[in-house]
């Protein structure tokens, strides 16, 4: 999955960029991976504790089991914006990973 790789190395880039590099480098690459990966366990702490019924959500006529949940444990119109909100959020993920290599391709 590029998704992930694409955020993680992005503190590697930008160490290009600092002025502090040195320091700023190593402390964001912590940083991103840690908060990244407190934020991923919180996630699945949530869903894991929210969830109503498993086998519903796994074999729901959607085929999406994100949006099976999130029809599960909110209110329709919130948990329709939640998943908008998802959609773009992966759309935008997806524009990075492609305009990433494009620069390097310019670059190189």
């Amino acid at each position: 999955m590029l998704t992930i790789p694409s955020g993680y190395d992005a503190p590697f880039h930008l160490s290009e960029e600092c002025s502090n590099a040195n320091v700023a480098a190593p402390r964001a690459i912590v940083l991103t991976s840690g908060v990244g990966g407190l934020f991923g366990w919180f996630l699945q702490l949530v869903v894991a504790y929210t969830v109503v019924d498993i086998p519903s959500v796994i074999v729901s006529p959607l085929s999406q089991p994100w949006a099976s949940y999130l029809l599960q444990v909110l209110p329709q119109k919130t948990a329709l914006a939640t998943l908008a909100l998802t959609i773009v959020a992966a759309f935008s993920m997806g524009q990075g990973c492609m305009v990433r290599p494009c620069g390097e391709v310019a670059d190189g």
